[in-house]
């Protein structure tokens, strides 16, 4: 018999019509003989010496540079927005790198071409359209006066690639530092990839896969994946206005998006049923904690909203259907792409002292 998707909706009160949906019937495809590419995972050399770079930068000192400002000095400046004759926004002793087309999150076309040579003493204007995301509300979307009254500029001097700035870092010595920026290259270069390969394996299953879905189900499944967006943005504590607006280009992805990822959501199902893979209640708390600790909720208090908003069992999918890529990267045909050269991500924060670096 064909499984209940939900419970039954009655039309008229005094007729009681039935409407049901029921899971679309679908061969299942071969899923043991897809043919996989997965990115490189070791660092280049030139990705290792920029992560080199990047904490040499964020170790540098500053001096004052008498020559004017170029790319990567920092001016300090005091920053006012006029809007109408009136200054709406004001900063004190504003650092401002050189090189970002952006003051104070305000972009500004050809900015740091404009910066360019600007010595202590200058003052600069600039116009600007405020942004959506700007502080003050009532000013959003206006035009604006940008006016800098520059007060310093100094320019980074970076430490030398030495034993001894390895030292400072928490290291024994350089070569450590960089097997372990080496490592933390690869832990987020195999996440890229794990990530790529899943992609591949959603796209090829959904290709093979012949399956007719009812409109309804599709817009349940668009409006359910809104709400769960919806929430998993207001645990990050993202303004409503943000929210909305990461809503919106959700929607504008189309139909398209939708249809695939419910066809995959009734052929992960179908392969887990066929594998027997299951998520056990110790699995399902992990992953809640996990979650608890990235959004900053206490454990059990956490648990409970996802119980009371009915989310475990979305939570409980997640994982299901991760054992399911693992299960088919395992059981698919997988070629290493050739290295390609270019710089890693950069991490947020620098390495902890005492030998670790791991983001």
């Amino acid at each position: 018999d064909e499984e209940k998707l939900d419970q039954p909706s009655v039309d008229q009160t005094f007729s009681y019509e039935v409407v049901v949906e029921v899971k679309p019937t679908f061969e299942i495809p071969d899923y043991t003989r897809l043919a996989l590419k997965k990115a490189p995972v070791q660092p280049t050399e030139k990705e290792l010496q920029t992560r080199v770079d990047f904490y040499r930068h964020r170790t540098a000192t500053l001096e004052v540079a008498e020559d004017g400002a170029r790319q990567d000095d920092q001016i300090t400046a005091e920053i006012r927005f006029e809007a109408d004759g009136e200054v709406i926004w004001k900063r004190e002793n504003a650092a401002l790198p050189v090189g970002r087309d952006e003051i104070l999150g305000v972009t500004i076309e050809g900015l740091a071409d404009k910066l360019a040579g600007a010595n202590a003493g200058d003052a600069k204007t600039f116009e600007a359209t405020l942004p959506d995301t700007f502080t003050l509300a009532d000013h959003r979307g206006k035009n604006v006066s940008v006016e800098l009254e520059i007060k310093e500029v100094k320019r980074p001097l970076l430490p030398d690639a030495t034993d001894e700035w390895a030292g400072e870092m928490g290291f024994d010595s350089l070569d450590e530092l960089k097997e372990e920026l080496a490592n933390q290259i690869t832990r987020m270069k195999e996440s890229e990839a794990r990530e790529g390969l899943a992609r591949q394996i959603k796209d090829q299953l959904a290709d093979m896969t012949a399956m007719d879905l009812p409109e309804d189900l599709l817009k349940r499944v668009t409006e359910d994946s809104r709400n769960s967006l919806r929430a998993h943005l207001k645990y990050q504590r993202m303004e409503e206005e943000e929210i909305e607006k990461k809503l919106a280009e959700v929607t504008e992805e189309g139909a398209e998006g939708v249809e695939k990822n419910v066809k995959i959501h009734f052929i992960f199902d179908a392969i887990a049923k066929k594998e027997v893979i299951l998520v056990t209640e110790d699995e399902l708390r992990a992953r809640s904690d996990q979650l608890a600790a990235r959004y900053g909720i206490e454990a059990d208090r956490f648990w409970e909203l996802m119980e009371s908003e009915g989310r475990l069992d979305s939570m409980r999918k997640d994982i299901s259907d991760e054992k399911i890529i693992d299960l088919l990267i395992e059981k698919a045909t997988v070629e290493e792409a050739p290295p390609e050269d270019n710089p890693a991500p950069q991490p947020e924060e620098e390495p902890e002292e005492g030998k670790t670096t791991q983001e």
